[in-house]
């Protein structure tokens, strides 16, 4: 092999190494991001996870302050290192500075992301940016221009205001049959609400006020209690309730009457059924059946009017009878009473 020859053979094989080289350092670049150089590789993407996006006035705003720990090596390249709701009296919440967020007002939110080791963002081409499977212009990061180090995300979420919680859709409980008394009936209601996750049990006067429809008579349908949210909630919900019927409060007690046997001679005598019973606090109409005593005393089922036939002779007489009260809407039938009453023929 002359000289020119050899010459040639030794640039080939030098040209095939630093191509075997170059390769090699491709391979071995990390995952989201790109070889720079003095060993500093730049940040070409980041997927944020549980960013807080439904902010309420009851709890603190959780913060996560991790990247995608689902991306395998993700968490290596970039981290969380703070995230803010601003409102609009520059009034911050933070990880660092906890709080709850304020009814009707309204908040910007912004992240800080932090390049971890050799990594750091590039201002000249700018990092993909996903949240919540959606991409989101760049247009909202801004790079920290001394180190590359920080990176600003903003207003990838809506400015949110704070809005009252409905709560048509809590759960109520401790409601309860009533029993009908003739007054209005009141409720003691328990009423919890998922918010955001945390269950809340919510004050009576202070989240929500009472007013009742139907509230006084016996029914199965009728009678609602109302719950409408106030303060820090809104909306409604309604539950119906139960009134059921009382008891016939009806009380029968037998007396003795008397009838004169000069007049029984010539013709039958009646007695109105106050003079041989005495009746209290009947709810409904009465009726009356005999139940045993002399054949000539008649008791008329109806009206209670006793009759006492002519003939009968001087004595006196026990009657036995039972009264029913038929009950009302309000109140139930009651059971069947038995008296006993007398008749006294003089």
């Amino acid at each position: 092999m002359n000289t020119t020859t050899r010459s040639k053979a030794f640039v080939h094989i030098a040209m095939l190494l630093l191509f075997t080289v170059l390769v090699s350092a491709l391979l071995v670049q990390p995952a989201f991001a790109e070889g720079g150089d003095d060993a500093t590789h730049k940040v070409t993407f980041v997927d944020v996870r549980n960013v807080w996006t439904r902010l309420d006035p009851v709890n603190e705003v959780p913060f996560t302050a991790e990247v995608n720990p689902g991306i395998e090596g993700l968490d290596e390249i970039v981290e969380i290192s703070n995230e803010e709701w601003t409102d609009t009296d520059n009034n911050v919440i933070s990880k660092e500075v906890p709080g709850v967020p304020q009814l009707g007002m309204e908040y910007s939110y912004t992240l800080e992301l932090r390049a971890k080791g050799e990594y750091e963002f590039d201002p000249d081409n700018l990092f993909r940016f996903v949240y919540g499977g959606a991409e989101y212009d760049n247009a909202r990061i801004e790079i920290d221009d001394k180190d590359n180090k920080i990176a600003w995300v903003y207003g990838f979420i809506p400015n949110q205001t704070v809005n009252a919680i409905d709560i048509s859709k809590a759960t109520v409980c401790g409601i309860k049959a009533k029993t009908y008394n003739g007054k209005a009936q009141t409720q003691v209601p328990i009423v919890e609400l998922d918010v955001n996750g945390t269950p809340v049990t919510l004050v009576s006067g202070s989240d929500y006020k009472l007013s009742y429809k139907n509230n006084i008579n016996a029914g199965t349908s009728t009678a609602s209690v109302i719950i409408t949210g106030q303060g820090d909630y809104a909306g409604s919900i309604s539950k119906k309730f139960t009134i059921n019927k009382a008891n016939n409060p009806f009380t029968v007690k037998g007396k003795t009457a008397k009838v004169y046997y000069s007049k029984l001679k010539s013709r039958t005598q009646t007695l109105k059924v106050a003079k041989v019973l005495t009746l209290k606090n009947a709810k409904g109409t009465l009726s009356y059946a005999k139940k045993s005593g002399n054949r000539k005393i008649v008791i008329n089922k109806k009206t209670g009017k006793v009759t006492v036939k002519k003939g009968l002779k001087k004595g006196k007489y026990k009657v036995v009878v039972k009264v029913k009260a038929a009950g009302t809407n309000n109140y139930n039938p009651s059971a069947m009473k038995t008296a006993t009453f007398y008749v006294k023929v003089v």
